[in-house]
């Protein structure tokens, strides 16, 4: 289940940011980035998790070390954060979010909101509640995706008692 909502998740994001660059190094970055996706969902279906993570972390690593600054590393770095925080490694996935965050692709605002209600329930997993607040609260209220909106106010809710524990 959580391999198939990994996959999900890489692919839907991948097709809503798009891959177009517009120098010859973007355009090179974007066939790369598309190449990865489309192994992963391919050879992602016949693999363990153990071997889907390697191939996730592989080919978006790769990415990462030879398209810096591009907005196919950035989107790399959103995927890996995401992975990250589906198979519980919350350390991983604060560290690709932010990355993914500094790097302000241009990218749909609900994106963004996606990426900060990630990044603020690890912070919360790892009791940085005053860090989580400030995040979930970004995505909270009018202009943000009710649905998201909604989850981030729950989480917001649950960090007093959390405190108190």
């Amino acid at each position: 289940m959580k391999r198939a909502l990994a996959l999900a998740l890489i692919l839907s994001t991948a097709l809503a940011l798009g891959a177009a660059g517009q120098t010859q190094q973007k355009k090179t970055a974007a066939e790369a980035y598309r190449d990865a996706v489309s192994e992963i969902q391919l050879r992602g279906r016949s693999l363990g998790q153990a071997e889907l993570a390697s191939l996730i972390e592989t080919r978006l690593q790769a990415i990462i070390q030879k398209y810096p600054g591009t907005p196919e590393a950035a989107r790399a770095h959103l995927e890996l954060g995401r992975f990250a925080s589906s198979t519980g490694a919350t350390q991983s996935a604060i560290r690709h979010i932010e990355e993914f965050l500094r790097a302000k692709p241009q990218v749909d605002a609900g994106i963004y909101a996606q990426a900060r209600y990630i990044l603020g329930t690890s912070y919360s997993a790892l009791e940085r509640y005053d860090e989580a607040e400030a995040t979930l609260k970004l995505i909270t209220g009018p202009g943000v995706d009710r649905r998201l909106s909604t989850m981030a106010s729950s989480e917001l809710s649950r960090i007093p008692t959390l405190r108190m524990l």
